[in-house]
């Protein structure tokens, strides 16, 4: 016999009463040819998932969002890993040229327009990359695979660009 005797008058919500929510048992069945014998084989996929179940079309569209996440995630994880690298390759020369000595990142862009380190077209194109990097960094729910493939581009052009203006100097 199975019930709710332990549940009696101090609980949150009579959900808690529902015994469907109640779990019974769970089990786990092998995937080993041992587990199977004559007379008691595994079912057919076909059996599973007959043409044209709904069920399937909808196990396979939430397989193709999560693969599409996953994916959107690694770009993300780059885009912050790479923004850092260059953050640390600007901090140092910035800092030389300020008096400040803890200023933001913007305030390091503007530091090296002014010093003609960079062009004010670099310097633009970091803010857009400094947006999508600050969404992703604090709510990476709001910010696209496409913009961030976009931002992730437009860094790596940026940073060769500014590489080759401090070789030439």
């Amino acid at each position: 016999m199975a019930g709710t005797a332990d549940v009696t008058s101090n609980f949150e919500t009579k959900t808690e009463l529902d015994f469907r929510n109640r779990l019974i048992a769970k089990f786990a069945i092998p995937r080993a040819k041992s587990f199977w014998n004559t007379g008691f084989e595994a079912t057919p996929k076909t059996a599973l998932y007959p043409s044209s179940d709904r069920v399937d079309e909808l196990c396979q569209e939430v397989t193709a969002q999560i693969s599409e996440q996953e994916a959107a995630i690694g770009d993300l994880g780059k885009l912050l890993v790479e923004w850092a690298k260059l953050e640390e390759q600007l901090l140092p020369l910035s800092r030389q040229l300020s008096t400040e000595k803890n200023i933001s990142i913007r305030e390091e862009i503007r530091a090296l327009v002014g010093h003609g380190l960079i062009t004010d077209d670099i310097a633009g194109g970091l803010e857009e990359v400094l947006r999508v990097r600050n969404t992703a960094a604090h709510t990476p729910g709001r910010v696209k695979e496409a913009e961030v493939q976009r931002a992730l581009d437009q860094l790596r052009q940026l940073s060769k660009r500014i590489q080759a203006n401090l070789l030439r100097r």
